[in-house]
């Protein structure tokens, strides 16, 4: 069949998909295989608490027979002023760039996949680059199949702290050259400048300033406590997703049994006993460790990023490094971060009020692994 073909997700697929997401993920890359596909098999194929009917995670196998891409569909229910809505969250829309069919392969798995019907939204981080020029009109005339013109990006910052800055050095060469003239016969100059100043930060970073933490208090976090602060950051922030405790508990567990991000630490941040944030982060000895979540309520933004800090310093981390939404990314500038380049996400929907409520600033969006924390 020319272009190939989408068909439903089975475990045996797991190591062609594996090898797909550690080809084109850097994170994936560095971690063990075995530990890869038991992450990815975990939250894809055993998929946690299914809606009755709801639709697997998709492959699209390309006429070669080899696959091309992969779609990872988690149903969920998110709240919008009140009212229940029930979408499809991925981090998992991934398209080998280098496959023959990359076009249509990134046409179908978006159609058969975020484009159901029954399903009115539609949301996944860190698509390949691919797909998001696709379907953003980034890559000259927007091919859309499914909402033509309902699609948005963007909602995320990669950050890092205490690190030594030559990979900033070359992101302020490379915005100063970017729109001349020459600019594209420096790129694959740039790509190798970028590796190499990536590589020598990694290896080099400084010790955290120490900073208060305020009238916060702070305990290491439990699956109760993970769904009591969900429930506290939905007052603040529109959209959010709120979870049952049974989910809260399986997020937990997934997050927790991560050996090769290093030593695994969750803070809920509380004052007066109330929850109003928290932070979670893996301590590395060997590069610098990794911010999975930081999140807080409006008032007290600052004040946990000052105590993130503290507590990374005094659990062992040097460098950090880590994804934000643009909520809590002027804090993270002010303690002396660097912001480096824009994640990317894609939001899809019918409903344009729910559409506005990811345009404005007050979306609080982060990553972490298998779920979208809206």
């Amino acid at each position: 069949m020319s272009g190939g073909k989408t068909r439903p997700l089975v475990r045996g697929d797991m190591p062609q998909v594996t090898e797909l997401y550690r080809s084109i993920g850097e994170g994936a890359r560095s971690r063990p295989v075995d530990e890869v596909m038991r992450k990815l098999t975990e939250c894809f194929v055993d998929v946690p608490f299914p809606d009755e009917g709801a639709p697997t995670s998709l492959v699209h196998e390309g006429s070669d027979g080899r696959l091309a891409g992969f779609i990872g569909l988690i149903p969920r229910r998110w709240t919008f002023h009140g009212e229940t809505i029930v979408g499809l969250a991925t981090t998992g829309l991934v398209i080998d760039p280098n496959h023959p069919d990359t076009k249509h392969t990134a046409l179908w798995l978006t159609r058969d996949g975020l484009g159901q019907k029954q399903y009115g939204f539609s949301i996944t981080d860190k698509p390949t680059n691919v797909v998001t020029k696709m379907r953003t009109g980034g890559a000259g005339k927007s091919t859309n199949v499914v909402w033509r013109s309902h699609v948005i990006t963007g909602h995320g910052f990669r950050f890092r702290i205490g690190l030594r800055g030559i990979e900033d050095a070359r992101q302020q060469l490379r915005d100063r050259l970017r729109w001349r003239r020459y600019w594209p016969l420096l790129a694959p100059l740039d790509r190798v400048a970028r590796r190499f100043a990536s590589a020598w930060d990694d290896r080099h970073p400084r010790s955290l300033a120490s900073k208060p933490k305020d009238d916060l208090t702070f305990e290491p976090a439990t699956a109760a406590a993970v769904h009591e602060t969900r429930k506290a950051l939905a007052e603040a922030y529109t959209p959010c997703l709120v979870d049952d405790p049974a989910l809260a508990k399986w997020q937990y567990d997934f997050l927790a049994d991560y050996p090769s991000r290093g030593a695994f630490h969750w803070y809920i941040a509380r004052v007066g006993g109330e929850p109003v944030g928290w932070f979670l982060y893996y301590v590395r000895v060997d590069k610098p460790s990794e911010v999975a979540s930081v999140v807080a309520l409006p008032r007290w933004k600052s004040a946990v990023c000052a105590a993130m800090l503290d507590h990374a310093r005094r659990d062992g981390a040097t460098g950090l490094i880590g994804t934000t939404s643009g909520v809590m990314a002027h804090e993270l500038i002010e303690l002396g971060a660097t912001i480096i380049r824009a994640d990317r996400l894609l939001v899809a929907c019918r409903d344009e009020k729910l559409l506005e409520g990811f345009r404005k600033t007050d979306a609080l969006i982060t990553g972490l692994e298998s779920e979208i924390w809206i």
